[in-house]
């Protein structure tokens, strides 16, 4: 089976890359790293992607057209909504992705794409609008392969924003508004990108941070990254 592990920086993949066998590595782009190798029974192709929406969807698009993935795991940090209760450390398992800025935004309220009635992607008849669709067998399987070996694992929408969220009024809108559990900054572009190929997507992330009133102090990136990656790590081994 040929796996795909996108993420945004270096440091997201540090745990799974030290993991692989014979570990190969070369750049796709003037921006994009691929390092490929085994694991488990896979073939696994961690491609660090840019921050971003634009550069997650151009690192997507180009994977999958050149590797042919099974299937592509969007993996890294994220921030927890403080309503979801997720500490510092946790795992977090996406049930679809959405797009949180895309819409318009009003003196006291904001419109959904689907509230303006432009989509983002039609399938025949079926319209995508600011949430985009993963897998649900394989994110079935991601969750109950994580959760015995975290001491907190849940499973919830994610949101996707260019504007990392630095105050708890953003925090408790965002949650109010699209029911998520976290933030990133590329997870949507993926999800998007896989569904235009007809690829089976499925994203896991670690809390490095509450995403409210923005206080680096308590940023723990290095932890959270270490844990993401022995989270994939244990998934592609069940995948095998």
């Amino acid at each position: 089976m040929v796996i795909a592990v996108l993420h945004a920086v270096a440091i997201e993949a540090g745990e799974l890359i030290k993991h692989l066998s014979n570990p190969v590595s070369y750049k796709e782009t003037t921006s994009t790293m691929t390092i490929s190798g085994g694991l488990g029974k896979c073939l696994v192709y961690c491609v660090q992607t840019g921050v971003g929406k634009v550069n997650a969807a151009i690192a997507a698009s180009l994977v999958i057209e050149k590797y042919r993935p099974d299937v592509v795991i969007s993996m890294g940090i994220g921030g927890a909504y403080p309503a979801a209760d997720l500490a510092v450390g946790a795992v977090a398992v996406a049930q679809c992705e959405i797009y949180g800025d895309e819409g318009v935004m009003l003196d006291d309220d904001f419109l959904t794409l689907e509230e303006i009635a432009i989509p983002f992607y039609k399938n025949g008849a079926v319209e995508f609008f600011n949430t985009f669709p993963l897998d649900p067998k394989l994110t079935g399987q991601l969750y109950d392969t994580v959760s015995p070996l975290f001491k907190q694992v849940k499973t919830g929408p994610f949101i996707t924003v260019s504007t990392c969220t630095g105050t708890k009024k953003r925090a408790d809108d965002l949650t109010k508004r699209f029911d998520a559990i976290c933030e990133n900054m590329e997870g949507a572009a993926i999800a998007h990108t896989c569904a235009m190929f007809g690829t089976p997507a499925v994203e896991i992330r670690s809390i490095s941070n509450i995403a409210a009133d923005r206080d680096k102090d308590k940023w723990e990136i290095t932890l959270a990254s270490q844990i993401a990656g022995r989270a994939v790590i244990m998934f592609i081994k069940s995948l095998g």
